[in-house]
């Protein structure tokens, strides 16, 4: 897929598919709720038309002011979220509906927000999934003790690619209702990483990712279809995330649909 490609357009939102974003909102506000409780450092906040997180690492993905109603005020809501952030990360973003962005663009450049990728959001019921190739000798096995979430830890480190952190280093992340934590192995190594949240209904997905070295072979595929099976076993009606350009066509193979997309601005330095 070339750059200039992504998005891919999403399909027309159905009745159902909108209420699965209602259900899908709900669920990411509430993995937040529970991440303020399991993870030190995790906060919370909420705002007029929406909600804010942050955690003390400098990334946009961990410091948002997320929308979840048409604003009414732009300036006013932005001007919340810079206040919240200013002690709290260099670096943080706005997301939002596509449909809102105009209500909000001018706000956030106005801010010193820039305009990001829009990323679609994707929907597979939980039943409706297509069946997945066995990878030989691939086991996805749930995290359950500390030292299988210092594997985790790793695994999720070297297949981003980033900096060692102790982010998911927390014992009261191993207790914590509704998530479901997953490394893949091929025989004894890991090789690969994938997160589920379930509340409302619906599993979230999270933190699919597999090493570079390990890429093409399934195991993406695999674990996804295993965050699924596991978050359908928790009482969800369909899985929800938010592809990046690698996951896309795996996610498309599965059987995701791909009814919006999100839009986000970004402030601070590059990184």
């Amino acid at each position: 897929m070339e750059p200039g490609d992504w998005p891919p357009p999403p399909e027309v939102p159905s009745p159902e598919d909108r209420e699965l974003l209602l259900a899908g909102e709900r669920m990411n506000r509430e993995a937040w709720r529970s991440q303020v409780q399991a993870r030190p450092g995790c906060e919370f906040a909420t705002l007029e038309v929406g909600y804010l997180h942050s955690y003390p690492l400098p990334t946009e993905s961990l410091n948002q002011a997320v929308i979840t109603l048409p604003p009414t005020n732009a300036e006013a809501t932005i001007e919340a979220a810079a206040k919240y952030f200013a002690g709290r990360s260099p670096r943080w973003s706005v997301v939002c509906r596509r449909e809102w962005e105009g209500m909000l663009d001018e706000a956030c450049r106005k801010a010193g927000l820039s305009p990001g990728a829009r990323t679609p959001t994707m929907f597979l019921p939980a039943d409706g999934g297509r069946s997945v190739p066995a990878v030989p000798g691939l086991a996805c096995r749930k995290v359950e003790d500390w030292s299988a979430l210092e594997r985790f830890s790793r695994t999720f480190t070297r297949a981003n690619e980033l900096p060692e952190t102790d982010f998911w280093l927390s014992r009261d992340l191993l207790a914590a209702p509704g998530w479901d934590l997953l490394v893949a192995y091929l025989g004894d190594e890991p090789v690969a990483t994938g997160i589920g949240f379930t509340s409302d209904e619906i599993t979230g997905l999270w933190g699919i990712a597999t090493l570079p070295e390990m890429r093409g072979r399934g195991i993406g595929a695999a674990i996804t279809h295993e965050v699924v099976r596991r978050g359908a076993r928790r009482g969800a009606r369909a899985a929800h995330l938010w592809a990046t350009p690698l996951g896309y066509p795996v996610y498309l193979k599965l059987g995701f649909r791909h009814v919006e997309d999100r839009a986000e601005w970004t402030f601070g330095p590059s990184v």
